[in-house]
């Protein structure tokens, strides 16, 4: 498991371990067979890892949401928000592409074909979903495994460039976002 998982499952059995029946819950989201974009080879595994660990440490539901389209990652997340809201702890996992352009951060279903920047906000899901989606929580967690590249930058053109340092920073208030 990698090392930021490891910490991070530790002091959430820590926070945990003091309220047994506090609601905890979790969406992990696993894409890795796209349609339109390069293969990746472990969002599969590490998705198995983190759900496991996380009913370990108490989490009382773990989604897990596999090789999502545009419309089953927003369906998912909906679901999710609405299991989130009165939750003590809501978590959600992303391991995929992600892509930072316009400005925001986008996580990339896997039936996105993205021929250029300007159909991010129509095959994307803009990172803000996800923030949305933890809201009604009292402790709101995003943990964002993604790729550091953006798989379709070749085919796009003008000032749209891959981001090698992976996704842009969020600023957002009462959201621990975590970047592996």
């Amino acid at each position: 498991m990698p090392r930021f998982l490891a910490i991070l499952l530790s002091a959430l059995s820590l926070i945990l371990a003091g309220n047994a029946h506090a609601r905890n819950v979790a969406l992990v989201i696993a894409n890795w067979q796209y349609q339109s974009a390069q293969q990746l080879s472990n969002p599969q595994n590490d998705a198995k890892m983190v759900s496991a660990a996380l009913e370990k440490v108490g989490f009382d539901s773990v989604i897990v949401a596999e090789n999502t389209s545009m419309g089953s990652l927003r369906s998912a997340l909906r679901a999710f928000r609405d299991k989130a809201n009165g939750a003590e702890t809501a978590l959600i996992y992303y391991a995929g592409h992600g892509i930072e352009g316009k400005g925001r951060n986008w996580l990339v279903p896997t039936d996105a074909a993205l021929q250029n920047e300007a159909d991010l906000p129509y095959e994307a899901i803009d990172l803000e979903y996800i923030m949305d989606a933890l809201h009604g929580a009292q402790l709101r967690i995003a943990v964002l495994d993604a790729c550091r590249n953006n798989p379709f930058a070749n085919r796009w053109k003008g000032s749209t460039r891959a981001v090698s340092r992976g996704l842009a920073p969020v600023e957002v208030d009462d959201v621990l976002v975590i970047y592996a």
